[in-house]
């Protein structure tokens, strides 16, 4: 009866890492970020909600998502960089998430985006979106350190 017990249990491992490859769900997020700020900066709001996990989609109605990014768009402007701060990434029952902090500059300043995305076949999709002054972001760290 468990004659194959070993070979199956690392067939389960071998498709364990091939269905979440770090390296690779990391490359996948950089560049939805990449495409997220192109999109961001030309005000391309119908490209990033059409490409947005359903999540995101269900947290808000279209015209919330538009006024809210509009909204960061007048306050922060384009991108000019961007430079990647932090990662996680995790699969629980099959579903694998990618969270990616970026530092990044606009022509208003300097600011923390969070990007949380989850994997939808093929592709990671934009589950959701946060903004904070990097002042402010670094902030929050300290307080959350202190509480510890």
């Amino acid at each position: 009866m468990f004659k194959n017990f070993g070979a199956m249990t690392l067939g389960f491992a071998a498709l364990g890492l091939a269905a979440c490859n770090p390296m690779e769900e990391l490359g996948d997020a950089d560049a939805e970020v990449a495409k997220f700020h192109r999109d961001f900066s030309a005000k391309n709001f119908d490209g990033i909600w059409n490409d947005s996990h359903q999540a995101m989609k269900d947290s808000s109605t279209r015209e919330q998502f538009d006024a809210s990014l509009t909204s960061v768009t007048e306050y922060w402007g384009k991108v000019k960089s961007t430079e990647r701060d932090g990662f996680g990434i995790n699969t629980n029952n099959g579903v694998t998430s990618v969270k990616v902090t970026h530092n990044t500059e606009f022509d208003a300043g300097t600011a923390v985006e969070t990007f949380d995305f989850i994997r939808d076949d093929d592709a990671l999709k934009l589950a959701s979106y946060d903004i904070k002054i990097k002042d402010q972001a670094d902030a929050g760290d300290t307080e959350a350190e202190s509480e510890e």
